[in-house]
């Protein structure tokens, strides 16, 4: 479940050094912190979470927490070797997903950074 992974990975974090905690109140800075949800199988372009800073940071202070950034998904995995009609449905269903889901702010898909 999400929320125990969320308080899992902070306290890791805590623990390892990776975020500061105020010694006087106890509160973790996470100004600068993105979380990425994802499934166990998903492979990322490499250099997306170098994109993904790059938009956080780069989105006004005022709405950066209230973004909810969206990767596109596209079905290439060894794309080449697939029947026609599922490189077709792969090809059609990314551009889909670019064009008009995301772009109308729909999340429906299960790896998403906020």
């Amino acid at each position: 479940n999400r929320n125990y992974a969320a308080r899992a990975a902070v306290k890791y974090m805590i623990m390892k050094g990776l975020l500061e905690v105020d010694p006087d109140t106890k509160e973790v800075e996470l100004d600068f912190t993105t979380c990425t949800v994802c499934d166990a199988d998903t492979t990322f372009y490499y250099r997306y979470f170098e994109n993904l800073s790059w938009c956080f940071l780069n989105e006004p202070p005022e709405t950066r927490y209230t973004v909810c950034f969206q990767s596109p998904l596209f079905y290439n995995i060894t794309l080449d070797e697939r029947w026609f009609f599922t490189r077709a449905m792969g090809i059609i269903r990314s551009y889909f997903m670019v064009g008009f889901l995301i772009g109308g702010d729909i999340n429906t898909m299960s790896i998403y950074s906020m």
